[in-house]
């Protein structure tokens, strides 16, 4: 096993890691590896909604890219004006005199 950068959890789930690592008689980190396994492979059919989800998102243009990422509905993005690049590109500012 690697060592990498802690990860920063609550103290109530610290002390867990540490009574569940003594009980089992393994380190912090093999608890808490094993319990991500388990988190990953009981959550497995929503994170695959959520890849589903985003790959629709990355195949279906800039509108439904922004709906995305910002929450909103592919319809209200283009309610509000679309993606078109006159609506996304940064105009300069004029100087004052």
């Amino acid at each position: 096993m690697t060592t990498e950068a802690p990860v920063k959890v609550s103290t109530v789930t610290r002390e867990r890691a540490r009574l569940a690592a003594t009980l089992l008689k393994c380190t912090q980190g093999q608890v808490l590896d094993q319990a991500m396994a388990e988190f990953i492979e009981r959550h497995a059919d929503e994170m695959s909604v959520g890849i589903d989800r985003a790959r629709k998102a990355l195949l279906g243009g800039d509108a439904e890219m922004l709906a995305y990422v910002s929450g909103a509905s592919r319809e209200d993005i283009e309610r509000l004006g679309g993606t078109g690049a006159s609506q996304l590109a940064v105009r300069p500012r004029q100087a004052i005199s």
